[in-house]
């Protein structure tokens, strides 16, 4: 399995990759970001892919194979960047009107594919960061003419080729179904992680303040809290006394047992459903806020994956710095990647943005102070024991 942090175009440099691997990251996931894509030709986004990502990709893939580490590749926004309808983000390669958009997509894609081609260092290619369609099934039909083409750039057999990851889309694991399945070698269902979104955005989007429930002591070594005490095994022969000889049971008021049974049927009716007991949502859902609750938001994921036969790629995962009890979110999240064998899972934000660094790992839980942290913090301790399990 492979795990890393994701790091934005503006933000690369040989430190911050080389500091990324000396953290004991073993995937940088390189995210090419385009600025003008809204207001650039076809052409011009295809010109930037060749004359800035190429060259830029050559020289990060590099350092990465040098240090035995991999990369993910993504390019974001796609061509004629991204709008709003109503309240809905939509990409723009994917209205009908923008067939030479979604060619220039095509056309850049094989580029890096044929650039890379037999390169061991690159793990995986993900098209389109969050697609956003106006209609799924505008997803479903372009991503499997991207893929063949991606495929058909590189002349190595499929099988040593990177990961093609299809996104949901949005990254939502709610929408996993909308997730083509392209009917090729080697791809990847693709999501991102920022749930309850409410908490891991909190003083992003809105003031609210919520709290995740954490014990700092269980954080130590990666402990998951306090262990159960185990059941002491009885001896065989069943229970004896002082003298060796068997005790005679004492035989139970049979109709008291059967009202106990119908009073346990009743209360496992009540918290939830098939008499699993109730973690504070309708029919045993699990509090969002919790280990379960994490697990219970990406369980289509993985059995989707389970399903198909296909790994997992968590393209994004953080929580504001600033987010009470943020390293045992990010304990209890990174647990539910490696419990479910997740192939790729990466940290976004590594470093910046400014001038706020909500992401950033090296930066103090208090909002207000933008100055990077003297002490490792508790959210990069725990990151940094997820990369050595």
């Amino acid at each position: 399995t492979y795990k890393g942090y994701g790091i934005d175009s503006g933000d690369l440099s040989d430190t911050r990759v080389l500091d990324a691997l000396g953290e004991g990251a073993n995937i940088i996931f390189l995210r090419y970001y385009n600025p003008d894509a809204d207001t650039q030709t076809p052409s011009e986004y295809v010109q930037w892919v060749q004359n800035t990502v190429i060259p830029g990709l050559e020289h990060y893939v590099s350092i990465l194979q040098e240090n035995d580490a991999k990369a993910y590749i993504t390019l974001i926004p796609p061509p004629a960047g991204r709008s709003v309808e109503g309240n809905a983000p939509v990409d723009n390669v994917f209205r009908p009107e923008n067939g030479e958009y979604r060619n220039a997509l095509i056309q850049s894609w094989s580029a890096i594919a044929e650039e890379f081609n037999s390169n061991s260092a690159v793990e995986g290619y993900l098209p389109v960061s969050e697609p956003a369609p106006q209609k799924v099934s505008q997803w479903k039909d372009f991503a499997p003419q991207l893929a063949e083409a991606i495929r058909g750039a590189d002349t190595t057999p499929a099988e040593q080729q990177p990961y093609i990851v299809v996104s949901a889309v949005y990254g939502n694991p709610d929408r996993i179904s909308t997730a083509p399945d392209l009917n090729i070698a080697k791809q990847a269902l693709g999501v991102n992680m920022f749930f309850p979104w409410a908490y891991t955005h909190q003083g992003i989007y809105t003031d609210k303040v919520i709290e995740y429930p954490c014990d700092e002591s269980t954080l130590a070594l990666g402990k998951k809290g306090k262990k159960k005490k185990r059941r002491k095994r009885r001896k065989k022969g069943g229970d004896k006394d002082k003298k060796g000889k068997k005790k005679k049971k004492k035989h139970k008021n049979k109709n008291k047992d059967k009202d106990k049974d119908k009073g346990d049927k009743k209360k496992k009716k009540r918290n939830g459903k098939k008499g699993k007991k109730g973690k504070g949502g309708k029919k045993g859902k699990p509090k969002s806020l919790s280990k379960e609750g994490l697990a219970h938001h990406l369980r289509k994921v993985y059995k989707r994956a389970k399903k198909l036969g296909m790994p997992v790629f968590i393209g994004e995962f953080a929580v504001a710095r600033w987010a009470p009890g943020g390293a045992c979110y990010l304990r209890d999240a990174t647990q539910v990647f490696d419990e479910n064998k997740t192939h790729v899972a990466v940290y976004l934000g590594f470093s910046g943005p400014p001038p706020t660094y909500a992401w950033d790992l090296h930066y103090p839980d208090e909002k207000g102070n933008n100055d990077p942290s003297p002490v490792p913090t508790g959210r990069l301790n725990v990151i940094m024991n997820w990369f050595s399990r």
